[in-house]
């Protein structure tokens, strides 16, 4: 009797072994969704009441960029757009990461740890404006 019991909690050990660390690697993940266009060089989530409420854990950014011509725009244009993510304070926002991706196609970058709160929201910008105008759109995703 005591041998069947052995073997039934050693099974159950082992079976704790493989599957906790595959309970905790999936622990938990929100999306957010973003999308954006940009007619100059600045997009600002705040301003365009663009928001959103996340838990603590790692952000992370991926999403596609396009790039629209219009009349008159010259042939060169900027390489990358950039990607900051804020959360709006009482008196002032604070920074919690940047990503440079690139003016067409798909791209995924981290910004690093967050705290639970709401109130964040990107801003997406050019080094300088270069007459074409400019779309995208992903997910902003927490681990946690």
């Amino acid at each position: 009797m005591l041998k069947k019991r052995l073997t039934v909690l050693f099974v159950l050990f082992l079976i704790a072994i493989m599957v906790l660390p595959i309970a905790t690697a999936y622990a938990g993940v929100q999306t957010n969704y973003y999308s954006f266009y940009m007619s100059n060089r600045y997009v600002n989530g705040w301003s365009n009441g663009q928001t959103y409420t996340l838990v603590a854990g790692t952000a992370k950014l991926s999403g596609d960029a396009s790039l629209i011509w219009r009349p008159g725009a010259p042939d060169e244009h900027e390489d990358s757009i950039g990607y900051t993510l804020y959360k709006h304070g009482f008196l002032w926002s604070t920074k919690y990461g940047y990503i440079e991706g690139p003016i067409e196609g798909s791209f995924s970058g981290t910004f690093g740890t967050v705290p639970a709160g709401s109130n964040y929201y990107l801003v997406i910008e050019l080094t300088f404006a270069d007459g074409w105008d400019h779309s995208g759109s992903g997910t902003i995703k927490v681990y946690y």
